[in-house]
């Protein structure tokens, strides 16, 4: 990924109903939170690390957005 828009359409993906209903996406979600934070800055350069950390961002707010909704898996 490149921008922002692009970490946005992916991301916004994961929270697609339709697709929530073919995997399971809250463990994708936790999975995709824990290998960002995991990675390390030294070994990416600088859009790569915004990129990431704005995916972070994504991630966590559609896991707040969705936390106690039962028809989320």
């Amino acid at each position: 990924m490149d921008n922002y828009s692009q970490v946005e359409a992916l991301i916004s993906r994961l929270a697609d109903p339709g697709l929530q209903r073919a995997f399971p996406s809250n463990k994708c979600i936790k999975g995709l939170e824990a290998k960002i934070e995991n990675l390390s800055p030294l070994l990416l350069n600088s859009t790569q690390w915004s990129c990431f950390r704005y995916a972070l961002i994504c991630l966590r707010s559609i896991s707040k957005e969705h936390h106690g909704d039962p028809g989320y898996i």
